[in-house]
């Protein structure tokens, strides 16, 4: 096995030490203890704290952009409800979603807007479409509002992965998470919880 560079263990510490202390709480010294590498290190390889974040935040983005394609060629609802939890779940782990939020936290509000623009708004504005696509061919009712959907569903994925961001991987098994509550919460969204029929 290769070994690490000095690069890449500065990027695995500054990953976790930004996911579970912040931005302002961690410092580039405590970045450089983690690594086992100096302070000078890392200023040389990164340019300072700032520089090193964006890049965590920017390799967060690119390991959180599963394939799509599939997931959007889905022609039924419930298939496709059920594939997007396949491909989201996996890499919303507690570290992506607490980077996820000392990102947010670090930005002003005019760069939080661009930033959901750029990152989050493309994603919901597809899931909307998919829905408005499904409702013209008849396979949602058609008072169901899309936005409203979309949100309901990206709450699904988010909801359990932030619980384990704030209350640590035990609360999954104390719950009792299985990976076949995937299908069954894509199920619960695609078909509600009212006996069908009525």
């Amino acid at each position: 096995m290769a070994k690490a560079t000095s690069s890449e263990k500065i990027l695995k510490a500054a990953t976790q030490l930004f996911a579970y202390r912040g931005y302002d709480a961690t410092t580039t010294k405590q970045i450089a203890r983690a690594a086992g590498v100096n302070e000078a290190t890392l200023f040389r390889t990164f340019g300072g704290k700032k520089r090193l974040f964006r890049t965590v935040t920017e390799r967060m983005i690119q390991a959180t952009t599963p394939d799509f394609a599939p997931v959007f060629n889905a022609t039924e609802p419930a298939d496709f409800a059920r594939l997007l939890s396949m491909a989201m779940y996996p890499i919303l782990t507690p570290v992506q979603v607490r980077l996820g939020i000392a990102n947010t936290q670090s930005l002003s509000e005019k760069q939080l807007i661009a930033y959901s623009r750029e990152n989050a708004f493309p994603y919901y504005q597809a899931v909307t479409n998919k829905i408005e696509e499904f409702q013209r061919a008849g396979k949602v009712r058609a008072d169901v509002d899309p936005r409203s959907a979309a949100i309901a569903i990206t709450i699904l994925h988010y909801g359990k992965a932030l619980i384990e961001a704030l209350f640590g991987a035990a609360w999954a098994k104390e719950a009792g998470f299985k990976p076949i509550d995937i299908e069954r919460f894509a199920d619960i969204w695609a078909h509600g919880v009212v006996p069908r029929g009525k």
